[in-house]
């Protein structure tokens, strides 16, 4: 069979160099096919890249905008809530108020009926700023029960309170009087100075 072969090829040398051209440009022409094809994804790729390059930069940008107006709600947010809370009543006072009425009151036979804030200020002092709140307090008792509660309150203040309009009605056992509580950053304002 290799003698055959040999023997075409001698006789026939143009017909066999164009078969082999041939198949040789056949080749080329596949992987030159391929080369093309793989050159257009290549490219294809490129434009993808380079569209989402710019989708994410779009998306980062967007991100940042959006992160730089939610800080600004919550900083507006903040500033509302704030000057929300500055505007609610101090309820420390009248609740610790509340408790040291209700015990002086028991212990003086004596009910608590309520305890409300009335009034309040503030003044400027050589030592600080003083606040000063004002509560008017019910009691339902006896004569000498309010009286006994008045005393016990003012011992009980150590300075830090004075009574003020007190009313006592023997003929309902029932007596109101203000309460105004001294408070304030006295000892602040002079460590700071």
């Amino acid at each position: 069979m290799y003698r055959k072969a040999w023997e075409f090829i001698r006789t026939n040398p143009t017909g066999v160099a164009l078969l082999v051209s041939s198949v040789f440009a056949l080749t080329s022409l596949a992987l030159s096919g391929f080369s093309i094809r793989d050159d257009r994804a290549g490219a294809e790729l490129a434009e993808q890249v380079a569209e989402l390059e710019g989708s994410l930069d779009q998306l980062r940008k967007a991100d940042a905008e959006g992160l730089q107006k939610l800080e600004q709600e919550l900083e507006a947010a903040e500033t509302r809530l704030s000057s929300l809370q500055a505007s609610f009543p101090k309820t420390d006072t009248a609740f610790d108020l509340y408790r040291r009425g209700f015990a002086l009151s028991l212990t003086s036979g004596a009910d608590l009926l309520s305890v409300r804030r009335i009034a309040e200020s503030s003044q400027e002092t050589s030592e600080g700023i003083l606040e000063l709140n004002t509560y008017q307090l019910e009691i339902a008792a006896e004569f000498s029960n309010c009286r006994s509660l008045l005393t016990k309150m003012e011992q009980e203040g150590l300075g830090t309170i004075a009574l003020d309009n007190i009313l006592i009605d023997p003929d309902v056992n029932v007596c109101s009087f203000d309460v105004i509580v001294a408070s304030g950053n006295l000892l602040e304002s002079v460590n700071e100075d």
